[in-house]
């Protein structure tokens, strides 16, 4: 079962909050990684933690893409594009 654009965005919500040690009360969609405290480190963190989150494996191809977005919204509508799977399903 794949993943709505909703669930990806609490997915990776708890992620980020997992790599940055810390809650995230201002996340929405339209908050950049870099509004969040996101840097190339923690970048680094999320996407290892998102493949594990969402059974995902990222091509170089598809770590540009996400390195590039500039919101977590396009980071979302990535990541389900990519085809983010339920882990219970």
């Amino acid at each position: 079962m794949r993943l709505s654009r909703e669930q990806v965005l609490a997915e990776l919500r708890a992620a980020l909050e997992k790599v940055l040690a810390r809650e995230l009360p201002g996340f929405a969609a339209e908050r950049t990684f870099v509004e969040l405290g996101v840097d190339s480190l923690a970048l680094a963190d999320l996407l290892a933690e998102l493949e594990e989150r969402l059974q995902v494996r990222f091509d170089r191809l598809s770590l540009g893409r996400l390195s590039d977005m500039a919101t977590v919204g396009e980071a979302a509508a990535l990541l389900v594009e990519l085809g983010g799977r339920d882990v219970a399903a």
